[in-house]
């Protein structure tokens, strides 16, 4: 198994346990109102980690290694890194689509990289010194980390006496 293939298969893994996650939110109250709750002023509710989850891959599938535009707009500004999270989010629906579409992207990406190419620094990350095998392994961890802040918000929420289902 090439380097390449194991990450693909730890990115299989990490995004049916997203995707069960997004499942149990719609869930818990029927609908998208676990997915906007958020734990405290300012906190990040699930939907703004779902949300961030896939902008980030938009950005490595686009600017960060391969130069190419991405067509999400607004949404990048959105759920950034940096960026200011609120209980404006999407739906389950709309970012169920959104995360299927950023990850189509990344392996459109990720098939056009060859063994050799895994110590170059591409030039979006040079200031970081990421070279692209690096890239890889942080969107490997970037996703597990968000998807289990997003868990414990779930937990929250449905132990928090004041919300009704």
């Amino acid at each position: 198994m090439t380097f390449v293939e194991m990450i693909l298969s730890q990115w299989e893994l990490n995004r049916s346990r997203t995707l069960d996650l997004l499942k149990r939110a719609r869930e818990a109250t029927g609908g998208d109102q676990a997915l906007s709750w958020q734990p405290g002023p300012g906190r990040a509710p699930i939907g703004w980690h779902l949300g961030h989850i896939a902008v980030t891959e938009e950005l490595f599938a686009t600017a960060r290694l391969a130069d190419r535009p991405s067509d999400l707009g607004p949404l990048i500004e959105r759920f950034r890194g940096g960026s200011v999270a609120d209980s404006n989010v999407p739906t389950a629906d709309e970012l169920e689509r959104l995360l299927e579409q950023t990850r189509s992207n990344l392996l459109q990406t990720v098939e056009s990289i060859e063994e050799k190419d895994l110590e170059t620094v591409p030039p979006a990350l040079a200031e970081r010194q990421w070279t692209v095998r690096k890239s890889l392994q942080i969107l490997s961890w970037h996703e597990p980390q968000h998807q289990g802040q997003a868990h414990a918000v779930l937990n929250l929420f449905l132990n928090d006496p004041e919300q009704t289902r």
